[in-house]
């Protein structure tokens, strides 16, 4: 399970991150009786407390974990929440992780740039799955801009499939220590995926076998 931080928030926890919590007995060895809200299940379920870690899904009665979490938190996991277009960005990048660099070019969008000019070239457009010509500006814009239509071919035509790793949401989104951060797990598709990668400062730690051992 992974957790991705971004941007600048309050400074407190807000119930839809604790709510998606796992209930947690903690590292100490006691035997107290709590209550956690289980996200999979909607309901506010009892479980062994064992006094100190742990985490803030941890309710002393049924009635202190309804009131935080409740039916709404349920509903709005169904529903998978209301992701804001950085989070979508997120998962989007990470579903290309593990993929060749000329795999993920070749899906990078049609970009004309930011100057003026009117130079004729050449992108490979994923939908239709064909080199097409556009209009680039002479400066700017990504990789996937190529002088020939044989060049884009060569490099894009045939060669992309559909392979990304699965990318299971198990939290839409929540605000924690003045961070947005949203929970995941990564299966992977491959053993050889590359092992790190990092992206505007955040760090995607990432293991060479599915992390649920299937």
């Amino acid at each position: 399970v992974s957790v991705l931080c971004y941007g600048e928030g309050v400074t407190e926890p807000d119930s839809s991150f604790i709510c998606r919590l796992p209930e947690e007995i903690g590292y100490c060895r006691g035997s107290i009786p709590r209550f956690y809200f289980n996200i999979k299940s909607g309901q506010c379920e009892n479980f062994i407390y064992g006094g100190c870690g742990g985490n803030a899904n941890n309710f002393l009665t049924q009635d202190e974990c309804l009131s935080k979490c409740g039916v709404d938190e349920s509903k709005r996991h169904r529903d998978g929440g209301d992701l804001p277009p950085v989070v979508r960005f997120l998962l989007s990048f990470l579903a290309f992780l593990g993929e060749s660099s000329s795999s993920f070019i070749c899906r990078l969008p049609e970009e004309i740039g930011y100057c003026r000019g009117s130079i004729p070239r050449f992108y490979f457009n994923i939908k239709s799955g064909q080199c097409e010509n556009f209009i680039y500006g002479g400066c700017g814009g990504n990789a996937n801009n190529f002088l020939t239509q044989d060049e884009c071919l060569s490099k894009c035509g045939g060669k992309v499939k559909i392979n990304h790793p699965q990318v299971v949401l198990l939290m839409a989104k929540g605000l924690y220590h003045g961070l947005h951060c949203i929970m995941l797990r990564i299966l992977m598709n491959s053993s050889d995926w590359l092992k790190s990668a990092s992206f505007w400062g955040m760090e995607a730690d990432r293991v060479g076998r599915d992390p649920l051992g299937h």
